[in-house]
């Protein structure tokens, strides 16, 4: 007995068309989503750049900046100068110097401590912003503590902006407007008498990543010899 054979049947060009869009749709979709994950992850890996950057300074500032002292009749002072004023070593961006205790020793059973130099400014001339941190002393044979010729180092890079604050009480806590104090001089408050050291720093560092994103990040330095001179 003979059967007719069966029609061999394909794809119509209606449902070729339609699986290729689906297709396409799909495919789009999968690179979207790629794409948001992958910024994500390269907004992360920024912020994670920037604020290791950040965190590493602060935590050098904190350290020295808390132990500042003051000394008049050797010469040892607190000056910080506003990024409109004419500066030690720039005009872009605040500047602090400051003379603190380091241990000489620290293995020894009675750790003598000498007072070094430091200082905190923006180096902008290269067109990239990087924190310069001067480290230097003690001074010796009666040298006063000076800092115009306090040589530097680079503490970080892809800083674009260095922003401090003095806090004093004045009845109450107050905050300079702008970046300048002066321990032998007389800024804040207008007394007639010689600021001292401030009660506190606050410190504000913004930073840029390689992509050109900015955070700003700040912290507030409490000086723990504040009011005591040596």
């Amino acid at each position: 007995m003979l059967y007719p054979r069966a029609c061999a049947r394909g794809f119509t060009l209606l449902e070729v068309l339609i699986a290729t869009t689906l297709g396409a749709l799909l495919m789009c979709s999968l690179w979207q989503a790629w794409s948001i994950a992958r910024k994500a992850l390269d907004d992360a890996d920024d912020r994670m750049e920037r604020a290791g950057t950040a965190r590493a300074a602060l935590e050098m500032i904190t350290r020295e900046l808390a132990g500042a002292v003051v000394d008049e009749a050797a010469g040892v002072s607190f000056l910080g100068n506003d990024r409109g004023e004419r500066g030690i070593k720039t005009g872009c961006a605040d500047e602090v110097f400051f003379v603190a205790p380091i241990a000489a020793d620290l293995a020894g059973a009675k750790a003598a401590t000498e007072l070094y130099r430091f200082g905190y400014w923006l180096k902008c001339d290269s067109g990239v912003g990087v924190l310069e941190r001067a480290y230097q002393g003690p001074a010796r044979g009666g040298e006063r503590y000076g800092f115009t010729k306090v040589s530097s180092q680079p503490l970080a890079d892809g800083v674009s902006d260095l922003r401090l604050r003095y806090l004093y009480a004045d009845g109450a806590w107050q905050e300079t407007a702008g970046g300048t104090w002066d321990s032998v001089g007389d800024c804040c408050p207008a007394d007639g008498e010689p600021d001292g050291l401030p009660a506190a720093v606050r410190v504000r560092l913004t930073v840029r990543d390689r992509r050109g994103g900015s955070e700003t990040f700040a912290v507030v330095v409490p000086l723990m010899t504040s009011g005591v001179k040596r």
